[in-house]
């Protein structure tokens, strides 16, 4: 049972303006823009500093938001940001998140190998993020030195909760499997058992 899923639609986070510049773009949306070289979308040149925002519409129990995490956001934004350096020279990428979840087989290492080069680690959410003219504005709080962010880049990456794909529900009462309270399939013991269903053969 492999259904994939969907990206959550953040056009109603009205804090992120996304869809109103050019240069906000999602994470899956700047994964295609690195197979035809990384440009800023709104004039074609390499940008010299990048956001990349984490859990937009994820973790929070706010309306048009999803409590669980992604699991995915920050192995993907670190990703991001070093294939960016390798791509732009002298980019200055910005990692702006909750708390980093680096909890894969190699992940730790991932993630400090990011930190040793010339990625920014920012912890605290953005809570608005403001076009002006060619620039974007980000403003947050970097909740470890308590203080204010008020930053400008040519392009800002978010990172959109993810949700399950359309027609999970209708599966699960086909195949006599259970959901999870996030509404993806559920498994038998997240541990011992992490791809059986609560039936045999069904994985």
């Amino acid at each position: 049972v492999c259904t994939g899923y969907q990206q959550l639609d953040i056009r109603s986070l009205g804090q992120y303006s996304y869809g109103l510049h050019p240069d906000i773009i999602t994470n899956l949306q700047f994964e295609r823009l690195m197979l035809q070289g990384v440009h800023r979308p709104s004039n074609g040149k390499p940008p010299k500093k990048v956001a990349f925002v984490l859990c937009v519409g994820s973790r929070s129990n706010s309306d048009n938001c999803v409590a669980h995490c992604c699991k995915i956001g920050c192995m993907n934004a670190i990703k991001h940001s070093l294939l960016l350096e390798k791509a732009v020279p002298n980019v200055d990428p910005w990692i702006f998140y909750t708390d980093v979840r680096a909890h894969g087989k190699g992940y730790e290492e991932f993630y400090s190998n990011a930190r040793n080069h010339n990625v920014r680690f920012i912890r605290g959410r953005v809570a608005e993020l403001i076009p002006n003219g060619d620039n974007l504005l980000v403003r947050a709080e970097d909740t470890l030195f308590g203080m204010q962010i008020d930053e400008t880049f040519d392009l800002v990456v978010l990172s959109p909760a993810i949700v399950p794909n359309t027609g999970a529900e209708e599966l699960v009462k086909i195949l006599g499997i259970d959901l999870g309270p996030d509404g993806f399939f559920l498994e038998r013991h997240h541990k011992l058992r992490p791809v059986d269903s609560k039936r045999e053969g069904i994985f």
